[in-house]
Parts: structure tokens; sequence; C-alpha cells
């Protein structure tokens, strides 16, 4: 399939933060790179910031079309938060303190109703993570309550795992303290 022109600005904006620093790249420069006018460029994105955050709304691991029959439901939410979470660690404590910083500076959707957001991923992941947790409830694994909140309540630990690792001075593996908040979160450990 096709790059659309929006995927294409967003790959090479973020290849370019990548490569170069989010804070030294243009937006001249983005359009430079993937042949596209300003005109382009503001059509799809209002902002470099905005280019930035898409990532928190658009490019992840997509949720598996269809939720397993049976079996324990933490594990399978649990390995998409950590592929999510493998995504941001691949862009570097640096571009991902950006990412943070850039969404405390636009609103903090993160923290106030990230899953709220308007995008086709944040509907799957809505859909594919309340059915789980629904059905956890069902078979006694996670603790009573709006499956939606619950969501909400791991998403934002998630991120809060997120933030400890950005502030850290070391890099380690984000993945058993994914599992400790999650189980917490869901009332399962």
């Amino acid at each position: 399939m096709a790059k659309t022109t929006k995927q294409e600005i967003f790959e090479t904006g973020l290849q370019l933060f990548l490569q170069q620093g989010y804070h030294v790249v243009t937006v001249q420069q983005i359009c430079a790179a993937c042949g596209v006018s300003k005109g382009s460029f503001y059509h799809h994105f209002h902002s470099k910031e905005e280019l930035l955050l898409h990532f928190f709304y658009y490019r992840h691991p997509e949720p598996p079309q269809e939720m397993p029959d049976s079996g324990p439901c933490f594990a399978p939410l649990l390995a998409l938060y950590q592929d999510y979470n493998r995504d941001l660690k691949g862009l570097g404590k640096g571009l991902v303190r950006c990412l943070l910083q850039t969404d405390l500076d636009h609103g903090n959707q993160l923290f106030d109703g990230y899953l709220q957001q308007d995008s086709p991923y944040l509907a799957r992941l809505r859909a594919y993570g309340t059915a789980l947790i629904a059905r956890g409830q069902r078979q006694g694994e996670f603790r009573p309550g709006d499956p939606l909140a619950l969501l909400q309540l791991a998403t934002m630990g998630t991120i809060a795992v997120v933030m400890r690792w950005c502030a850290s001075a070391q890099d380690w593996d984000m993945g058993p303290e994914l599992a400790r908040v999650m189980a917490l979160a869901l009332g399962c450990g």
C-alpha cells in the first residue's frame, strides 16, 4: 500500500528528529526531505509539535484483530503495552522527553483523557482493552469496575513508567515495572 502524504511527512519528520534532534529540525527541512511544500505540511499538521504528538495517537503497535477466545486476559493486554513501550524506547530518551514536554505544553492530553482522543488506533485500543478487561472481570482475574476506567488507569500507569524511565540516568527494562503497575491498576497482583 502506498504511503499517504501525511504518512510520508510524519515518517520523514520522525527520522529527522531521531537523526538530528527535535529542536534542531525545522518544518522547512522536513518539507525538503520528503519533497512537499510548506502548504502541504500545514494541511496535514498545524505545527512541528503536532507532528511529534501524532506519534502518541497514531503510531503504535496495533491491537490484535481478534481477542483470544479463552485464557488469562492479563498477558495479552500487557503484551500490547510492552510493545508500545518498546516503540517509545526505540525513539530514545531525548525524543520521548520532547514528546512528553510537548504534550504538557499542548493541554496535557496524555493524562487527561488520552483514551478518549479521536484516533482510529485509540478506538481499536479502547475496544480491545475494554473487552479483555470485561472478560477478565467475568473470569475473576480483574477487580470490578468500569472497564474503560480501568484501562485508563492502566494507561496512566504505563505513562508514569515511561516518565520514570525518561528521568532515570540509566537505561533499564521497563517490562517488569510495567507489569507491576498494570497488575495494581487491574487488581490482579
